[in-house]
């Protein structure tokens, strides 16, 4: 059929008029109902594909990405799609595509529609520009297939244990497949879901975490990806100091004992909501009271260096960090656990009654330790409490150990230490004798009794710190005795209902003073 002058002239207009539209991501539709220009596609040298029904044109879209094909030629019956808007649907439409297929249009950049239509075609021509190169390309359709295969996961206990595990090895990219229910219940505050755990939220202090959320017919897909400067190693260092959240008071005292012991500069603890109201100022006051009655702690407190603590509080626990220098080293500390279960070894017998076991201790302390407070005497204003013998705290059983001396507060804390390793029931009392002062309460026999080894060693004025009387008369005492010149909060203690009632031997006479090599 003859080409008429009219027709000559509207092919020319159109081929004049010829735009190839660049169409990036998800405003495709909109730029190209804005842009868009009929191109003649009479002449085309490339293979084009006929399209007969939207299956085939899908199915062929989604093998050319996998195969990343850079552009395809379509002839497409308008009984499929009717236009570039309806073909454009068809393109980006994750709902109509295979999940590989779908996965794969976020790795596109930016694609062109050159494309023209008759009465029962359209014509399109796509030219693809991919984010990733070929060998890329071919890790991440790898990858998808592998993803393609997980089961979906139906619960989200299971897609916490999931999530974990791959933020653990720092998995920078990863996918996973869950069913709708669960995608409906997490998508929208799954990372908030995981502040319970311990490991994450040292994790995600320095791991920068984004979350992307598609649903497909069957299942739903969390993608995550995670940003950061940490090496696995430096990982699996910041997990390795993760502890258990600890759930009870006595396990917590236990915990900082211990860390305080190995004199631990910095060390954090995760302390259930339950056991400490961090933000109550009376039950932190309670706290740190407990701990300065565990002898253990109240050694070591005495040589802090500019200690303090910290907390973050997260969900259902709180992140207590503790930050303490120290005046004494690790060393010391050993030395001093070592001295106590030595002495013991040596001095307690299994075949001893509970009361000789004490009467040992007792005697011991009162015949080795004097009372002092140290090289510069007894301290005033500002430098109260910082009286030492050498290096160590008159108020600690290392004056004891290392200097022969010291005041009420390490004497008992020594006393504790023996009595505890010799298998005996003990307490660190607080209390008041004229002012301040610390003695024990220990279990004899099934009974309370308390215990003064301070006040049992004997001291006439005029007489130096090294001379001394053991006269037992703070020995085994029930409370009405020691009320006569002590007092102390009871509702704190256990009753101590009445002397000791069994025979106990006569203590060095009170007219022998007893002097001690200085």
């Amino acid at each position: 059929m003859k080409t008429t002058m009219r027709q000559k002239i509207v092919y020319l207009i159109l081929f004049l008029s010829f735009l190839t539209v660049a169409l990036p991501g998800e405003k495709a539709l909109a730029d190209a109902k804005k842009n868009v220009r009929i191109v003649a596609s009479k002449g085309q040298k490339k293979k084009i594909i006929k399209i007969s029904s939207k299956k085939q044109l899908i199915k062929s879209l989604d093998e050319n990405l996998i195969k990343r094909t850079r552009e395809i030629s379509y002839q497409i019956d308008r009984k499929v799609v009717s236009n570039i808007e309806s073909f454009d649907k068809v393109f980006w439409e994750k709902g109509n595509r295979s999940f590989i297929a779908s996965e794969l249009l976020s790795h596109v950049k930016h694609y062109n529609y050159d494309y023209n239509s008759t009465k029962k075609v359209l014509f399109v021509k796509i030219t693809i520009t991919y984010k990733a190169p070929h060998k890329e390309w071919i890790k991440i359709v790898a990858n998808l297939k592998k993803v393609e295969k997980q089961p979906v996961i139906e619960s989200s206990e299971e897609v916490r244990k999931a999530f974990l595990d791959k933020l653990y090895t720092l998995d920078k990219k990863f996918i996973l497949k869950v069913s709708k229910p669960i995608y409906k219940e997490l998508k929208n505050d799954f990372k908030t879901s995981l502040e319970d755990e311990p490991k994450y939220n040292d994790l995600a202090e320095k791991v920068w975490i984004t979350q992307s959320s598609r649903i497909y017919p069957k299942f739903g897909v969390f993608e995550f990806d995670l940003d950061t400067k940490l090496t696995k190693q430096q990982s699996d260092d910041i997990l390795a100091k993760v502890t258990p959240i600890i759930q009870s008071r006595d396990e917590l005292f236990k915990e900082i004992v211990k860390r305080t012991e190995n004199a631990e500069e910095e060390f954090s603890l995760n302390v259930a909501s339950s056991v400490i109201n961090f933000d109550d100022e009376k039950e932190k006051e309670d706290m740190w009271d407990s701990l300065y009655a565990l002898p253990e702690f109240n050694d070591i407190s005495h040589h802090f260096d500019n200690a303090y603590y910290r907390w973050i509080s997260y969900k259902g626990y709180v992140k207590w960090t503790k930050f303490q220098k120290y005046e004494i080293t690790k060393e010391d500390i050993e030395y001093l656990k070592k001295s106590i279960t030595k002495w013991v070894a040596d001095n307690i017998r299994p075949e001893m009654t509970d009361e000789e076991k004490v009467r040992a201790i007792n005697d011991f302390m009162v015949r080795e330790y004097r009372y002092t407070y140290g090289d510069r005497g007894e301290l005033f204003g500002d430098e109260l409490g910082k009286e030492k013998l050498g290096k160590y705290s008159v108020y600690s059983s290392f004056a004891l150990l290392f200097g022969g001396g010291g005041v009420c507060n390490s004497k008992a804390n020594m006393f504790y230490r023996l009595a505890k390793e010799a298998g005996l029931e003990v307490l660190y009392i607080v209390g008041d004798a004229g002012g301040a002062h610390s003695w024990n309460m220990v279990k004899v026999d099934g009974t309370w009794y308390h215990l003064d080894n301070t006040w049992n060693r004997g001291h006439y004025e005029d007489t130096s710190e090294y001379e001394y009387f053991n006269n037992r008369d703070y020995y085994l005492k029930g409370d009405a005795s020691m009320r006569k010149d002590h007092s102390w909060d009871a509702s704190k203690y256990p009753a101590a209902p009445m002397d000791y009632q069994g025979d106990v031997p006569i203590a060095y006479n009170e007219e022998d003073i007893i002097k001690n090599a200085a």
